[in-house]
């Protein structure tokens, strides 16, 4: 589907699987919600977007949509993704308690998350903020 997948955090899937429990979502549907999840996350990571930010679900469904993804996966997605948020609102973002710190990366792009700036070099260094989000997250 997107022509770059990422590895999605081993916490954050654990935890996504035990929300799925919680949740009482079947069993044998596990892998179909870890495979939105992951399509999902690449999906922000190709489009710049962040994770946690809900208005990247229409434009996710949208991009399905035009996929030819029935409705019934369109829905799955959206209900999976409503699990993706309800998972990080429990866990919220840590209060910056110092000035950001600068972590300079091989290739020349900017980004702020938190208490952090990141000053990027290659494409490779945005796989690397993209599981740092995720380590302020989670």
């Amino acid at each position: 589907m997107f022509c770059q997948m990422i590895k999605v955090p081993t916490e954050l899937m654990k935890s996504f699987v035990i929300l799925l429990d919680k949740r009482g979502i079947q069993k044998s549907l596990y892998l179909h919600y870890q495979k939105w999840l992951r399509y999902y996350l690449a999906f922000c990571y190709k489009y710049q977007f962040l994770p946690p930010d809900k208005n990247s679900l229409p434009y996710f469904v949208r991009k399905l949509h035009e996929k030819n993804q029935s409705m019934y996966q369109q829905k799955q997605v959206s209900h999976t993704i409503g699990l993706h948020y309800e998972l990080i609102s429990s866990n919220p973002p840590k209060k910056p308690d110092k000035s950001p710190e600068v972590l300079r990366l091989p290739k020349e792009a900017n980004c702020c998350l938190g208490s952090k700036i990141f000053l990027m070099k290659e494409e490779a260094a945005l796989q690397t903020l993209f599981h740092g989000i995720y380590d302020l997250i989670c």
